[in-house]
């Protein structure tokens, strides 16, 4: 299938190319923008949707990297949140997205990934966010981020269609940190998958 593909084409590209480099953000970008504009058998598969929150739905993973489909019902979106120091692609498949970066505002604590310590209920102190680019990705479109770039928030552009992204994570992320922008402070999760390789598991 062509999904297994792409994913075996880009995990011969990142170990060729071993270091983390401009070359890798381009050979990635290129592979899932062809697959975006070129393939639909992923709506058999990994289109689950969920009226309460998007889904994530694991393709394939390895040590090096994991292939992820999530599916956004009108409106919804997520969290301000990291990569775990990660590389992720973001492809749209179908649909539009929002993508929101926010790094610490310069009166703020500058947010250094990792530093942080986790106070007696589990969250953690942050910098002052403030949003700091948008950008709009329609279908074919793939937006490439690090923690090093900025911290994001992805949102549906519609209120009344799905959209669908396909998103590449390297090395695979395990655990997020995810910002409340407001009330300044983050919280350590572990992300879940609402399918993995086209069976739901259960969980919401």
């Amino acid at each position: 299938m062509a999904d297994k593909l792409l994913f075996n084409l880009i995990d011969s590209g990142l170990r060729f190319y071993t270091e983390d480099s401009q070359q890798v953000v381009e050979f990635v970008s290129q592979q899932l923008a062809h697959y975006a504009k070129h393939h639909t058998e992923w709506r058999d598969k990994y289109v689950f949707l969920n009226p309460h929150h998007y889904t994530r739905n694991l393709v394939e993973d390895n040590e090096l990297l994991e292939m992820i489909v999530i599916v956004w019902g009108p409106g919804q979106g997520s969290r301000v949140h990291d990569h775990a120091n990660s590389n992720c692609w973001m492809a749209v498949l179908s649909g539009s997205v929002i993508e929101s970066h926010y790094r610490p505002s310069q009166d703020g604590v500058p947010y250094m990934p990792g530093e942080e310590q986790p106070n007696d209920d589990g969250n953690i102190a942050s910098a002052e966010l403030v949003q700091v680019n948008q950008r709009k990705g329609s279908v074919g479109d793939v937006l490439h981020i690090h923690d090093r770039i900025a911290l994001h928030a992805v949102h549906n552009a519609s209120d009344t269609e799905m959209a669908v992204t396909l998103h590449i994570y390297s090395p695979p992320i395990r655990v997020v940190k995810v910002f409340d922008v407001e009330a300044q402070t983050a919280i350590i999760r572990t992300p879940g998958f609402y399918s993995v390789h086209g069976r739901p598991t259960g969980k919401q």
